[in-house]
């Protein structure tokens, strides 16, 4: 008897009961399953899925709302810059899981190896990040290009395994790159060369950063910002915590860019080193504190 499941790619046009219950369809747009264990289809479908990423870009339509599905335990190794590539706008990345069983990308073979998004408007959520190139750290783990505007990266997990085996950076956002939110990520780092968990390597406008929980040694920050100024930027409800004995900073902005510095808690092992700088934000109910075993105490600005 087999085992596979019916498939009804036309859908329902009057609504479907399954054992008396109504099956809601949400989105609009095509569903298409990624399986590194299914033996690799073509059709994308749940009893064929395709093997990767860059396989099942193949098959979207722009700004259709379609959705790309990873099963519980898919594994792909990144080993270039174009491994994975998300390059047609309004395409969701998700996946199924959690814990070890959380789709996972491991970066191998060169430092150049990222996940590349240049189309807007695309999400990524519950993916998880792991640096495995031997003695090398990989550059980016996520980029975002200036084309980029609205993403989300939600849930993502990253982690380090080795000392030597870090990343660079694990986000970095282009230029001119707008609109887009990154929350509910979790970023666990080795001591090593990392320089910082986000980069803003440009103005970033009307962008949120929520939620976050990050621990590392970043040599740089834990937000790099400097670069130029956001207008509207939220960083709000974070946990960052940088190790390094040489940085310390939790949070830099250029000194021109404006929005809220809200609710965060910096952990930081430089003395005398303020958990953030935002000259030109409205900065709210933050702490900080740099001592492990000493409790955080607020942050205050001055009122001008």
């Amino acid at each position: 008897m087999s085992n596979k499941f019916s498939d009804f790619p036309s859908g329902f046009d009057q609504g479907v009961l399954i054992k008396q219950l109504p099956l809601l369809q949400s989105f609009g747009g095509n569903l298409y399953w990624i399986d590194s264990g299914a033996g690799g289809g073509e059709r994308g479908t749940f009893n064929h899925p395709v093997l990767s990423i860059n396989n099942a870009m193949d098959l979207v339509t722009a700004s259709n709302g379609d959705i790309l599905v990873m099963k519980q335990g898919h594994a792909e190794t990144i080993t270039a810059a174009t491994s994975a590539v998300m390059d047609v706008a309004g395409v969701a990345l998700v996946g199924l899981g959690n814990g070890s069983l959380t789709p996972t990308l491991t970066y191998t073979t060169a430092a150049a190896a990222t996940l590349s998004i240049t189309a807007a408007n695309c999400l990524v959520n519950n993916v998880r990040l792991v640096s495995d190139l031997e003695n090398t750290a990989i550059t980016k783990g996520i980029t975002l290009g200036a084309s980029a505007d609205g993403c989300i990266l939600s849930n993502i997990h990253s982690r380090e395994s080795a000392d030597t085996d870090v990343f660079t950076t694990v986000i970095s956002v282009t230029a001119d790159c707008d609109d887009i939110i990154i929350e509910n990520c979790r970023h666990y780092g080795a001591a090593g060369a990392a320089q910082e968990w986000l980069e803003l390597l440009g103005g970033s406008d009307r962008s949120i950063i929520r939620g976050n929980l990050v621990y590392g040694d970043f040599s740089v920050d834990v937000l790099t910002a400097t670069a130029a100024l956001s207008s509207y930027l939220t960083i709000q409800d974070n946990n960052f915590a940088n190790i390094d004995t040489s940085a310390g900073k939790g949070v830099e902005c250029h000194a021109s860019t404006t929005g809220w510095l809200q609710r965060n808690r910096f952990y930081g092992a430089k003395n005398g080193v303020d958990g953030f700088t935002a000259d030109g934000m409205y900065i709210d109910d933050n702490q900080y504190t740099n001592a492990a075993n000493a409790d955080v105490i607020a942050a205050f600005s001055d009122d001008s």
